[in-house]
C-alpha cells in the first residue's frame, strides 16, 4: 500500500467512522470493561463500556485545503512516498529571525547584556529597561 493510499483511507475512516465490521468498537469496550471491573477495588465505580468508547463522532474546526496538503505532503515525504516519480521534500518552515549578537541575560536578580559570539558580559548590574535600551542599541550597529 503506498503511503497516499493510507492517507486516503486514514481520511475516509475519520469521516466515515471506524472500519470493520460494523461498531465492532462497541465490542471491544463491552469487553474492556468486563475485564476493567473484573480487576477493580469493590469500594470503587465500575467501568462500562462507554467509557472505553473512542468518540468518532466529535469533530474539531474543518481543516482547510492548504492544511490538507500540507500534512498529506509530510506523510508521503516521511514514508519515502513520490509524486510524479519524484521524491517529495517537506515544506520547509519560514527562515528564523537570525540570533542577536547582545542579549539581555539574568544573574543573581541583576540584567546583563552579554555578547553571544564571544560569552563576555558586556554591561551588568542594570534594571530591565536599562539592559533592553542598551542591547537594541549595540544590536543596531
Amino acid at each position: 500500500m503506498s503511503s497516499v493510499e493510507l492517507n486516503e483511507w486514514m481520511a475516509y475512516e475519520q469521516m466515515a467512522g471506524p472500519l470493520g465490521p460494523v461498531r465492532q468498537d462497541v465490542l471491544f469496550a463491552q469487553l474492556c470493561a468486563v475485564v476493567a471491573n473484573s480487576q477493580r477495588d469493590k469500594k470503587s465505580r465500575p467501568a462500562k463500556p462507554k467509557d472505553f468508547l473512542p468518540k468518532w463522532e466529535k469533530r474539531g474546526p474543518a481543516q482547510g485545503w492548504q492544511q490538507q496538503k500540507s500534512v498529506a505532503r509530510m506523510l508521503n515525504a516521511a514514508f519515502g512516498g513520490t509524486v510524479n516519480g519524484k521524491p517529495t521534500k517537506p515544506e520547509q518552515p519560514p527562515p528564523r529571525k537570525p540570533a542577536t549578537r547582545f542579549q539581555v541575560r539574568t544573574q543573581d536578580h541583576l540584567y546583563t547584556v552579554v555578547d553571544t559570539t564571544t560569552g563576555a558580559t558586556e554591561w551588568t548590574g542594570l534594571d530591565q529597561g536599562q539592559a533592553d535600551t542598551i542591547a537594541g542599541r549595540m544590536n543596531q550597529n
